[in-house]
């Protein structure tokens, strides 16, 4: 008994090590912990340093620029960089990636200002994306490992501040960097996917534990492998439970309408573009996701450590590009857990079964919340028929039913 103890003492140091590592907060999963403010403004390098002052004034000014219809005129001022990002730190990075993806897609919307997203899959012309913002977006995908537009993580994830930080993260705590209209409706609805990953972050280091754990099947009988699994499930359980009471929360402050009509439309990214300055690229023009919830890192982690195999589906696999790949490396799970707890309440046990099943519950609980109140309420009523990453919001009732299969009878 003591060896599996020190056994599973040893694999949960190395998962912890791994998540840190891996950019995974133990405090906040997989939202960014303390993102910056401001871009550093000491780096060694004057002409970078001279192009992070212009990239900062230009997102604290951003939402006058966008409703004077100006971002265009003051993207061709910005320098085309020939200075490096990978020796920049990872919390630099981040905000160098946030700027420059929401000044690619409000440069985009005053160039293509769709009424819905329908409108913007008819749209099949080639639609040119300046070598200001190309070239340094470029940089970032080789260095950070995510594409090029705006993505979850980084509209999201790096977007916050906390108002107290001697008290926890809540809608009521956090506030959001930056915006595309200063609306409430669009602070409000950030809030909302930033607390639900904040909440899931308990769950990541259990399950990740359960998940390796559901590896070494010969241990599969031993009693302290069975209670350390079920007690991360059960650890876990409260976490996902959760997040659908969080999502509910949505239309308290933010109205239906005004999230259609004046924030979403910065979400899609348009067919066909130009990324100018790309030699790499040779002038092929690039189809690419918009900013969407499917490229939540955290939701993609639940799935697998619940022995989900999505990499069959249309969608899921390509929106994994749109995070850091340090992201993706913690995603490359293995786990066993369902046939793991199959096992069990086949030999007699019922509780891994039961706590897997309340896991699916909460998840699909969620899923079933986005899709018939959100969903409806805020996309569909409007008469649109595609998320802003581009899938059809049909494609949203065949992941909750694949999330279904997985009950254990």
């Amino acid at each position: 008994m003591r060896y599996r103890e020190n056994f599973i003492g040893a694999l949960e140091g190395a998962v912890e090590i791994t998540l840190l590592n891996k950019n995974v907060s133990p405090a906040t999963g997989f939202l960014a912990k303390d993102p910056r403010l401001f871009l550093p403004r000491y780096t060694g390098d004057e002409e970078r340093e001279n192009a992070f002052r212009i990239y900062d004034a230009f997102a604290y000014g951003l939402e006058k620029l966008i409703r004077e219809s100006r971002v265009a005129e003051n993207v061709r001022r910005f320098p085309v960089p020939t200075w490096p990002v990978d020796d920049l730190s990872w919390r630099t990075q981040n905000r160098l990636k946030l700027i420059l993806s929401m000044g690619l897609h409000a440069y985009l919307r005053e160039l293509c200002p769709y009424a819905n997203q329908d409108e913007l899959m008819r749209d099949t012309r080639e639609k040119p994306v300046l070598a200001q913002l190309a070239v340094p977006l470029w940089n970032l995908k080789n260095t950070l490992g995510a594409e090029l537009p705006m993505s979850y993580f980084y509209y999201a994830g790096c977007n916050y501040y906390i108002l107290d930080t001697k008290r926890p993260i809540s809608l009521e705590n956090i506030d959001v960097i930056h915006t595309f209209t200063g609306s409430g409706d669009e602070k409000w609805f950030m809030k909302i996917h930033q607390v639900i990953d904040f909440t899931i972050a308990p769950a990541i280091p259990e399950l990740a534990v359960a998940a390796a754990l559901s590896g070494f099947k010969n241990f599969w009988e031993d009693p302290v492998f069975v209670e350390r699994i079920t007690r991360a499930m059960e650890n876990s359980l409260g976490p996902v439970s959760a997040i659908t009471g969080i999502l509910a929360r949505m239309d308290e402050q933010c109205d239906p309408h005004t999230y259609f009509s004046q924030v979403r439309g910065f979400y899609g990214i348009p067919l066909n573009l130009l990324f100018e300055g790309i030699e790499e690229l040779r002038g092929k023009p690039l189809t690419l996701f918009g900013e969407t919830g499917g490229q939540d890192p955290s939701i993609h982690f639940l799935k697998k450590a619940l022995s989900f195999d999505i990499s069959q589906d249309s969608y899921f696999p390509k929106m994994q590009l749109y995070m850091p790949k340090c992201f993706r490396d913690v995603l490359q799970l293995n786990s066993q857990l369902r046939d793991f707890a199959v096992w069990h309440a086949e030999h007699g046990d019922e509780r891994p079964k039961i706590l897997y099943n309340g896991l699916i519950k909460g998840l699909d609980y969620f899923e079933t919340e986005h899709l018939e109140r959100e969903v409806r309420r805020y996309i569909r009523d409007f008469g649109d028929s595609h998320g802003t990453g581009k899938p059809p919001t049909l494609w949203l009732e065949k992941i909750r039913e694949h999330t279904r299969s997985h009950y254990i009878v």
